[in-house]
């Protein structure tokens, strides 16, 4: 994307470009070893929307249900996950990924 194609999106829009961009590099590897790029290209568009649809019910504060679905997603948050930006270095990303995988009985 250029930068006039980028500027003529909408703010909401540009975040989620910009995170859903994040989270596809933060994937990569996990891709690479798991996912076909077919696979991989089903997955990109749910994900670019899904955080689309977060960020628009996030600064949409005055909507009527803005209270109730934000109590409804904070319910669902597993106490298992990890808090980010917590454990900032790789090694504690892939002891956190190895972690999981033993829980879930797979490996990396």
């Amino acid at each position: 994307m250029n930068a006039p194609s980028f500027s003529s999106l909408t703010p909401q829009q540009q975040r989620a470009m910009i995170l859903a961009m994040r989270v596809r590099n933060a994937m990569e590897d996990f891709h690479v070893k798991h996912l076909s790029d077919a696979q991989m290209a089903e997955l990109n568009p749910v994900i670019r929307q899904a955080i689309y649809d977060a960020i628009v019910m996030i600064e949409n504060d005055n909507n009527p249900n803005f209270a109730r679905n934000l109590s409804y997603l904070i319910s669902m948050i597993p106490d298992y996950w990890e808090i980010p930006g917590q454990d900032e270095g790789m090694q504690d990303r892939k002891t956190a990924t190895r972690r999981s995988n033993a829980q879930l009985g797979t490996t990396e």
